[in-house]
């Protein structure tokens, strides 16, 4: 996806993750690279790991997916404009 805005990063992050497949995860930076959000997809469930001012790991269920990615983004990239967002292979 390369360079995104942050307005309606949200959504598109939200397509994504619903869209991807297990061997895969979405990566979220900053511009400096050193606040980082990654999705991860295992059957019903997503795993989210935060690296930036928190170090933290969530499991979460597609309904709560939403609610958790507004506020990671709130809270991991509160003044950037545009976060860079790529697909990788996990293996």
């Amino acid at each position: 996806m390369g360079w995104v805005s942050i307005n309606g990063i949200e959504k598109a992050i939200l397509s994504e993750s619903i869209k991807l497949k297990p061997d895969y995860k979405i990566v979220i930076k900053s511009f400096k690279k050193d606040r980082i959000v990654e999705i991860q997809k295992y059957n019903n469930e997503f795993k989210i790991l935060e690296k930036g001012f928190m170090k933290k790991t969530f499991q979460v269920k597609e309904d709560e997916l939403k609610h958790i990615i507004k506020k990671l983004i709130d809270y991991e990239f509160p003044r950037s404009h545009r976060v860079m967002v790529t697909i990788k292979s996990i293996k």
